[in-house]
């Protein structure tokens, strides 16, 4: 194992393999995370198409939960300081559903920790009988955590609390079909910056060790049917406030996509890249307020961005660079393409510390 990035109880599934009979499958197609009040670390986040609801989950620390933490024996409280508030977000959760007769959607799941320098890990997910061996894998939900111990030995600081992000990347290699089962790697990994703060000087002198935990469910979808691939690019810069006050941050560089993907196909994400304050040469990571991620094959869109806008608590511009791979095929069969959201939505915490989910209940499209 690497030392700052690692797999951790790898899990591989294949929760309930389809073929040969109809499919009712639903995936990701990205989310909308927003702060009401202010901007903040990054502690959780769950975006999950699970088949009944969708389960959704954003926290940012102590900041949103409004819990005190209580500092081990001989840290400094002033370079270690919390601010202990009740933030609520506004969460949508973007989905595609399919039914059909005409391919195979099987899953599989997979836990992996990683810091930094990354780390890799395969999925082999079983195939029904008679499924094609031929397609393509793409996320059906996207979970991350930095309930993680550091990278060696412990500091002052409890990365429970968050991280300042300054890179999130996950990434499914193309399924490699081998007899009864499809083999996918997966790459995740994740950069901590610095708060430049000296009322959190403790975060900033372990940042470096920060891991993230990733849980991760995909689908390897198995069809003979043409498969397109897209690269995404974009990435966009605020200025700073410079003790002013912050001007309104509005993203407007979602890229087109391919004529190939149209409301009638099948697109999920099968690589996603965020990087935060890139050129930053003191290495600043991000307060978020807004974190998007969708492809919308309806508006022939997709997009990753964010923005770090917040009166009274914004300390500085902001910039993110973001690259991705969207991948699918037009199946046959009927496609929906749908949204299910929340506002107000409490960043609490559970007895073990993990976040409380959400039910997002799906709307009838295809029923």
């Amino acid at each position: 194992m690497g030392r700052r990035g690692w797999c951790a109880a790898a899990v591989l599934a294949c929760v309930g393999c389809r073929g040969g009979e109809p499919v009712d499958a639903r995936w990701l197609e990205g989310f909308d995370l927003g702060w009401t009040f202010f901007n903040h670390r990054v502690s959780q986040l769950v975006a999950r198409t699970d088949d009944d609801a969708a389960q959704v989950a954003f926290v940012g620390g102590t900041s949103t939960t409004g819990v005190r933490p209580t500092l081990p024996d001989g840290c400094d409280l002033s370079t270690c300081e919390e601010f202990p508030f009740l933030d609520t977000a506004d969460i949508a959760l973007y989905y595609g559903r399919i039914q059909t007769d005409r391919a195979s959607f099987s899953d599989g799941a997979v836990t992996v920790v990683a810091g930094v320098d990354g780390a890799s890990t395969t999925v082999s997910v079983p195939l029904p009988p008679g499924a094609p061996r031929a397609g393509f894998a793409m996320l059906r939900s996207l979970s991350l955590g930095t309930d993680v111990p550091l990278d060696g030995e412990a500091g002052c600081y409890d990365p429970a609390n968050g991280w300042h992000p300054r890179r999130v990347r996950v990434a499914l290699g193309p399924p490699t079909f081998e007899g009864d089962a499809a083999r996918v790697t997966v790459d995740v990994a994740f950069e901590a910056g610095n708060s430049l703060e000296d009322v959190r000087a403790c975060i900033d002198a372990v940042r470096d060790r920060a891991q993230v935990q990733f849980d991760l469910a995909l689908w390897v979808v198995a069809t003979r049917e043409a498969v397109t691939e897209q690269e995404v690019v974009g990435g966009m810069s605020f200025p700073d406030p410079a003790g002013g006050v912050p001007a309104p941050q509005v993203p407007t560089d979602a890229a087109a996509l391919d004529g190939a993907f149209g409301p009638d196909s099948v697109v999920g994400w099968r690589a996603v890249d965020m990087v935060f304050h890139q050129e930053d040469p003191l290495e600043r990571g991000a307060y978020l307020r807004t974190w998007t991620l969708r492809v919308d094959p309806v508006g022939g869109t997709a997009a990753g961005q964010a923005t770090n806008y917040s009166p009274g608590t914004q300390l500085s511009g902001f910039s993110y660079a973001f690259a991705g791979t969207v991948v699918g095929a037009t199946l046959p069969g009927a496609v929906a393409h749908g949204v299910t959201a929340a506002t107000a939505v409490p960043a609490a915490l559970a007895e073990d510390g993990g976040p409380v989910l959400t039910a997002l209940p799906y709307p009838s499209d295809l029923d």
